[in-house]
């Protein structure tokens, strides 16, 4: 096993060695991509359980999405690996293990991962599934089987929202997909946001008097191309502002997508700097211009749009 000690977090890019994690321990597992609130319950239940049972809670998660293997292609997710970890660090888990999702652990039976993994090495006692989770070989991995082979096993319940819908990563993604980041927020319990390192860029934006940090986002789940009220994280403030994604129409190659935002009322060189930004209100879509004087003027509206916006907002902030 190959350790490394990452903000006080031990990641394992092997399978972990036996009495790794002694017991006893409370073990919650799965992707947990977003960290949304069906995740949040999923934790709470296994402090809660950790409490109880006098030990630590645990996640066991996965270093690839196991649809990678499962069904060949995996979905973007919705935010990068050190993120989720450092949310579920904040929701107050004491660990985090990675492992492969491979071939090995797919057809593993559940009684010797419940061995090998689970109490060996991780000295699990209480075992946290979500509401329609099963794992190992043939999905026989569930409450009852892990219930037989000596675990105290529990399912955490479904979130749902007021409208009866069921929170879950799939359906934030297919929100994002059509611009609806208010849908997305009441799933994750806080703005969807994207973190990036601002790049330099072509200055277009201070030209016309409204200058931009750039950001090249890739490898996560984006929100629909468009214009949006958004906040950006400097320092320990959030500063208001209004974001273009998309492909400039105007100006660009209409290849890579390109996050611009300009942050209002924020006199400073941001170049180089990491930044998390949260998207709050989407405003319109992405357009074309006859040329800079038309492009200004709509910038204009979206400023003042963008404030009432983000005025209004009742959107958790990450």
């Amino acid at each position: 096993m190959i350790d490394s000690e990452e903000e006080g977090e031990k990641l394992s890019a092997g399978l972990p060695e036996p009495g790794s994690y002694p017991g006893p321990n409370a073990v919650t597992l799965g992707v947990f991509d977003g960290v949304h609130l069906g995740h949040q319950s999923l934790i709470q239940h296994t402090r809660r359980l950790a409490a109880e049972i006098g030990g630590r809670a645990i996640v066991l998660s996965f270093l690839e999405h196991p649809d990678a293997l499962l069904s060949g292609s995996a979905p973007m997710p919705l935010q990068r690996a050190q993120e989720r970890i450092r949310r579920l660090e904040a929701l107050g888990i004491d660990a985090v293990v990675r492992i492969p999702f491979n071939e090995s652990i797919r057809t593993m039976s559940a009684a010797e991962f419940g061995e090998r993994v689970l109490r060996q090495a991780l000295g699990c006692e209480a075992l946290v599934l979500g509401f329609d989770s099963a794992i190992c070989h043939d999905r026989e991995g569930t409450v009852e089987r892990f219930a037989e082979l000596g675990f105290r096993a529990e399912r955490s319940q479904a979130v749902t929202l007021p409208d009866g819908e069921t929170v879950s990563s799939s359906r934030i993604r297919i929100a994002l997909a059509s611009g609806q980041v208010e849908r997305a927020a009441e799933m994750l319990g806080r703005a969807f946001s994207l973190t990036s390192q601002v790049l330099s860029g072509e200055r277009r934006g201070r030209e016309l008097g409204f200058p931009t940090a750039n950001f090249s986002p890739s490898g996560v789940a984006l929100p629909q191309f468009g214009v949006y009220a958004v906040r950006t994280h400097i320092g320990d403030v959030w500063m208001p502002g209004v974001a273009n994604l998309g492909v400039r129409p105007s100006f660009g190659d209409g290849l890579e997508p390109l996050l611009e935002v300009h942050v209002m009322d924020f006199q400073g060189d941001l170049y180089g700097r990491e930044l998390e930004i949260a998207f709050l209100a989407r405003l319109r879509d992405e357009e074309r211009f006859a040329g800079p004087t038309a492009l200004k003027a709509q910038i204009k509206r979206d400023r003042e749009q963008a404030k009432s916006a983000l005025a209004a907002s009742q959107i958790p902030l990450p």
